[in-house]
């Protein structure tokens, strides 16, 4: 498939009042230079803005810590594609919380939209299939980051 083949649907949502910052649509043209780099063929994934609430809820829920955090991924179950008959290529969602991501951005003095790109590159990695459940792993997760984002991350 040639680069020009390639079609990336990648959706903005809001969840309740939760607004849509600006800086998204960046986000929108950095995971599609990311997935063409690694050669993934057209995919659909939703990015979704949610409240500190929403998120501490879906955090507890599915990982069961109570407490809110900047991101989780959600890929599209492959049962569910057989199903419904939809192409394997629906990617999944990245869930990112603004207020935890504006906080972290703060605590560590970087830009909110430099800390906005290392959530979305972090939530691709998961649905991707990486993990960072040990210190082999979190280490090859960080510099897999690096390698997209510059050293200027946490």
């Amino acid at each position: 498939m040639s680069v020009d083949e390639i079609q990336y649907e990648i959706e903005l949502v809001s969840v309740g009042s939760e607004t849509i910052p600006t800086e998204a649509h960046e986000v929108v043209t950095l995971a599609k230079k990311i997935l063409t780099e690694i050669g993934q063929p057209s995919v659909m994934l939703s990015v979704v803005f949610v409240s500190a609430t929403v998120m501490q809820n879906m955090n507890n829920e599915h990982r069961g810590i109570d407490a809110a955090t900047d991101v989780l991924s959600f890929p599209i179950d492959q049962d569910w594609l057989e199903l419904a008959e939809v192409s394997p290529e629906n990617f999944g969602d990245v869930v990112i919380c603004q207020e935890v991501i504006r906080k972290n951005a703060e605590s560590v003095g970087l830009e909110f939209k430099v800390e906005l790109n290392h959530v979305i590159v972090h939530g691709l990695l998961h649905l991707l299939g990486h993990v960072h459940d040990d210190e082999g792993s979190e280490r090859l997760m960080s510099a897999i980051e690096e390698d997209w984002l510059g050293e200027h991350i946490h």
